[in-house]
């Protein structure tokens, strides 16, 4: 399929700084059974970052979850353009599939799956159970269900591939608390609104599994950490040591001098920057690559190396990650000093991962 050129949306200050919890993606459900229906309004509502409403609610819903029962669709209401269809299934009803379908969901799988899946509809893709199509494909030549389900991954405009699509997001450290454009408020819900399946964040594995926060930066701590909690996206520590750029420090006082002065340009530049895209552009980008190099030549030989391996350790995490669960939108949020290092390591000749700018996720 060829690809599209995209345009970086411009990012509208106003609207990111809303709390996260007012992110909530908005699910009704259905259904030909009031068992069903109740049943499946509770578990809606038990998922993280999700918001159970009325289908005729305003707005509309994003995502309508129906539970198809016997293959029951009858009592289906005309759906507004804006809400997506996710049916329940099981592989025996299966046969009488309405029209305008964006995923079917095997009643097997498990809440957190479901909670995926709406995520999934919701941005305009589609979600097909593995139990629903592996059936189709070991069926014999000819049966109904196999062509049944060829017709629908043709309507459904569905692809087979399983290719990663990953961005990495720049960080500014502890001037996210400064007032600019691009504060915590903003990298919260910027996270929240691409709803990435898997999140790699700059901490190490042993401090987030324990809860450890002390060494972690303040986009850790202060925002995706709280996204996570409040929504279903996954977060992958990816730091191989708790060290952080401005860890390194020369031993020499000309050369601190020098490295603090830098360090003072790099701010100055993350300031004019302000916004977002503006911090992940291609200016501020070369603008950053060479303060870097300069405070970097002022460090001792061993620190450089240090640096090298931490980045090229964290590369390694970051693909293991995604090497464990293809097919998803992998968000990277690491501090900006960090992007010139690891663009050109996860720019590999890998054919399954697709390195895509973060508004293209």
């Amino acid at each position: 399929m060829p690809e599209q050129a995209s345009r970086r949306p411009e990012f509208t200050p106003q609207r990111h700084t809303l709390d996260v919890m007012t992110h909530l993606l908005t699910v009704a459900v259905g259904g030909h059974y009031l068992i069903d229906r109740v049943a499946l309004s509770a578990l809606v509502s038990s998922l993280p970052g999700l918001q159970r409403v009325a289908l005729d609610s305003i707005p509309p819903p994003r995502v309508l979850v129906w539970d198809a029962g016997a293959g029951d669709t009858a009592g289906l209401p005309r759906l507004p353009p804006e809400t997506a269809l996710l049916l329940l299934v099981t592989v025996d009803d299966y046969s009488n599939l309405p029209s305008g379908v964006a995923g079917l969901f095997l009643k097997d799988e498990t809440p957190e799956a479901l909670g995926i899946a709406i995520r999934q509809v919701a941005r305009g893709e589609q979600y097909l159970s593995n139990q629903v199509v592996l059936p189709a494909i070991h069926a014999p030549l000819g049966a109904s269900f196999q062509h049944r389900l060829c017709v629908t991954l043709q309507a459904m405009n569905t692809s087979s591939s399983s290719r990663t699509r990953l961005a990495i997001l720049g960080t500014l450290s502890d001037l996210h608390r400064q007032p600019i454009a691009y504060d915590l408020n903003c990298l919260r819900s910027l996270v929240a609104d691409l709803a990435p399946d898997l999140l790699c964040a700059e901490i190490t594995r042993e401090a987030w599994e324990g809860g450890d926060f002390s060494s972690a930066t303040v986009e850790v701590r202060e925002a995706l950490a709280p996204v996570g909690a409040a929504t279903d996206i996954v977060i992958v520590p990816v730091a191989s040591t708790p060290r952080q750029y401005i860890d390194f420090a020369p031993s020499e006082q000309w050369r601190r001098d020098l490295v603090l002065a830098f360090d003072r340009l790099l701010q100055w530049g993350q300031r004019q920057a302000n916004r977002p895209e503006a911090v992940n552009g291609l200016l501020f980008g070369a603008f950053c690559h060479t303060v870097c190099a300069l405070t970097e030549m002022m460090w001792k030989p061993e620190d450089r190396a240090t640096w090298e391996i931490q980045n090229k350790a964290m590369a390694d995490n970051i693909l293991q990650a995604v090497q464990r669960d293809p097919g998803r939108r992998v968000l990277v949020a690491v501090q900006c000093q960090r992007l010139h290092r690891l663009m050109p390591l996860l720019r590999t000749d890998i054919n399954w991962l697709e390195i895509v700018n973060y508004w293209e996720l």
